[in-house]
């Protein structure tokens, strides 16, 4: 269902992702279109996290996703910027600054597991468990 909405969705990110290309590119070159990407990706997650919440009235931005968010600002906007400062615009940049911020994020996620509610993915917990003990 909702194939007109998925379809507008789309259109919308083609629109940010091509705009957004043909202004910054070619002023800031190849780092310009990274972000732009980027930036598609994040809409690309919000806009059905937004339109499920207002029709449906689905819950998708908890305190859980929010920390996510926050940690993965963390450790890939001062990486990259770091790196693409360093380095300049090149390989070597883009490599280690997903290395140095992959490390960060691993780092951050591992230390906050209850906090990220990492328990409800294991069978028998959570929902799975609630569902089990309710009568048909």
């Amino acid at each position: 269902g909702r194939s007109v909405q998925a379809m507008l969705n789309t259109a919308a990110l083609v629109a940010i992702n091509v705009a957004g290309n043909f202004a910054l590119v070619p002023i800031f070159g190849i780092a310009a279109a990274g972000a732009v990407w980027g930036l598609t990706l994040v809409v690309s997650s919000f806009l059905p996290a937004v339109q499920a919440h207002r029709s449906l009235g689905l819950s998708t931005f908890g305190h859980p996703a929010r920390l996510a968010a926050l940690f993965a600002s963390i450790a890939f906007i001062p990486t990259a910027a770091g790196s693409l400062f360093l380095l300049g615009q090149s390989l070597l940049a883009m490599v280690l600054g997903g290395i140095v911020g992959i490390a960060l994020y691993s780092v951050l996620v591992a230390r906050s597991g209850a906090a990220l509610e990492f328990g409800v993915l294991r069978p028998g917990s959570g929902t799975d468990a609630a569902k089990a003990d309710s009568p048909r």
